[in-house]
């Protein structure tokens, strides 16, 4: 059984072309129950500083796996993943995105996620998000995908 992993998108993602979607699966419903239940915790964390943690995606397929795999290198748009095998299709991973809502300046009410927007606002809003979700999946014994050697996009 692998580690429990907590995967977030990098904070330096100007260039991310991907499509902010829920896939099948996206809910926490179907993610493995211990992983699950740290995920909360993390959630509950990041709420009690102020954020609006959003779950991108959970669980997802060996297909949906291979897709994204592709992208950026048999299909168009950016690399996103570097690895086939994910714990995704175990469900003992989460993307995990900012929602809470730039509140001011040329990208005003649009939802933060990865703070891709190209203004100082949202991408210090981001920055300060995933630095906290890094901490709190740390704190609840979770490996982050912001900390690794290639940080997970």
């Amino acid at each position: 059984m692998s580690r429990a992993r907590i995967y977030a998108a990098a904070v330096t993602l100007a260039a991310l072309a991907v499509v902010v979607r829920m896939r099948k699966g996206g809910g926490l419903t179907d993610l493995d129950a211990a992983f699950k239940s740290k995920l909360q915790r993390v959630f509950a964390r990041l709420r009690r500083k102020g954020h609006r943690p959003i779950l991108h995606e959970g669980i997802r397929t060996a297909a949906e796996q291979d897709e994204l795999y592709a992208q950026g290198r048999t299909k168009p748009g950016a690399i996103v993943t570097w690895t086939t095998e994910s714990s995704h299709e175990t469900g003992r991973a989460a993307d995990v995105l900012d929602g809470r809502v730039i509140p001011s300046g040329e990208h005003k009410g649009k939802t933060v996620m990865w703070g891709s927007y190209g203004d100082a606002t949202s991408e210090r809003m981001a920055a300060e998000f995933f630095a906290d979700l890094g901490a709190a999946a740390k704190a609840e014994g979770l490996e982050w995908g912001g900390s690794w050697r290639t940080p997970d996009q």
